[in-house]
């Protein structure tokens, strides 16, 4: 038998759960950790992560909990949920569907704002400024001043992929020789 508030485990008396044995004595460990040493803490109790030895009520920016412990983030991650899946970046990167870029890839515009890559609205291709600002159109498309157009409009021509306005001395034209 122990004497309190020592424990019998394994065939020998030692200090319960959330305590460490300094000077012959029992003492509490830090709040929310449950085994513990004079160095510091070695496992949380439920709802706390361990960190460098210490528990925390949440993990900090950069790190995520995941079996109560705070793992890192990936690289460029300011908070994630998941070692593998981010949901916020560093400051210079943008969020992109679960990853942190430097750019935004082609197809999607760079919200300054939220620091998010937004998907350009169809039929764009590329856009700039927002995600209906078209720079370039999906095939069978046309840009026409920041918008795709399935056909070139009246005084307008298709030169590639963009609808140019005609000379104005043009009743009609139908080539680019003519704008």
């Amino acid at each position: 038998a122990c004497r309190i508030p020592w424990v019998y485990i394994s065939g020998g008396c030692v200090c319960p759960d959330r305590t460490y044995l300094l000077y012959g004595q029992c003492t509490n460990c830090s709040t929310g950790c449950r085994l513990c040493n004079v160095v510091g803490c070695e496992a949380c109790a439920s709802n706390y992560y361990l960190l460098n030895g210490a528990c925390l009520s949440s993990c900090p920016d950069t790190f995520v909990g995941v079996g109560g412990v705070c793992i890192n983030c990936p690289v460029s991650c300011k908070t994630c949920s998941s070692q593998t899946a981010c949901t916020s970046c560093v400051t210079g990167f943008y969020l992109y569907k679960t990853s942190c870029v430097p750019a935004c890839p082609a197809g999607s515009f760079a919200n300054s704002t939220s620091m998010v890559c937004q998907l350009c609205s169809v039929p764009c291709d590329t856009c700039s400024g927002s995600t209906t600002s078209c720079t370039s159109c999906l095939p069978n498309s046309y840009l026409l001043q920041g918008t795709c157009v399935s056909a070139c409009p009246s005084m307008t021509t298709a030169v590639g992929r963009a609808c140019l306005s005609c000379n104005p001395n043009c009743a009609t034209c139908f080539s680019s020789q003519d704008y």
